[in-house]
């Protein structure tokens, strides 16, 4: 009898244990999100360097926004909001935003994860009404024509006529205090290029 009760104590206090290490092991795996101390995450130590491409865009921003409309003119300008923070324990970045055009009220969110092996980021983007397969951009930080660093995004697609057609999001002046960014349609088999989204923000509150 004593045996038995010594083997349920051994047990009962492995298990125990075990608990304790597991609680241990998931607090460690989230010690690099969002929480109080970061409300907007934190680089992991062991992340690839690229993940601090974001940084300066960590944080909350106000924007002024305007798109270009069917004809060729440009809308008037609105506001977003638009907040980036660290996920997945620091390995990764997410952005929101959130804006009223027209009279329509809009969200959206990307998720942005860097592939070391291929040595740049894919950036899916999601909204609530979305009814298509969510589309996917790869790219990264780069010089541009005047030696300033931008983040380039591309999206790659083939149109009725053959052509390649490049779907070109840049993140350009980027500094703690602001950056901005444009969206392009380029085909770069004729060298043509149309902007058709232009954001200018101004960082609300820092991320760090």
């Amino acid at each position: 009898m004593k045996k038995f009760i010594g083997f349920v104590l051994i047990l009962f206090y492995s298990v125990i244990g075990n608990s304790q290490s597991e609680i241990l092991n998931i607090q460690d795996s989230t010690i690099y999100e969002v929480s109080q101390e970061f409300p907007y995450g934190k680089i992991h130590p062991q992340a690839p360097e690229a993940i601090s491409d974001f940084d300066m865009l960590i944080g909350s921003s106000i924007c002024k926004s305007s798109v270009l409309l069917q004809g060729g003119k440009w809308s008037g300008t609105f506001d977003i909001k638009w907040n980036w923070k660290y996920i997945m324990n620091g390995r990764a970045v997410q952005d929101e935003g959130w804006y009223h055009n027209q009279g329509k009220e809009t969200y959206f969110t990307s998720v942005r994860a860097y592939n070391p092996s291929q040595e740049h980021w894919y950036v899916s983007f999601f909204t609530p009404t979305m009814q298509t397969t969510p589309r996917t951009w790869t790219g990264g930080r780069k010089k541009d024509a005047n030696n300033k660093d931008v983040i380039e995004l591309i999206e790659k697609k083939t149109n009725a006529n053959g052509d390649m057609i490049w779907n070109v999001l840049t993140f350009y002046d980027i500094s703690d205090s602001a950056f901005h960014w444009k969206g392009e349609i380029a085909n770069k088999t004729k060298k043509t290029e149309q902007t058709f989204w232009k954001i200018d923000c101004v960082k609300s509150e820092k991320g760090k």
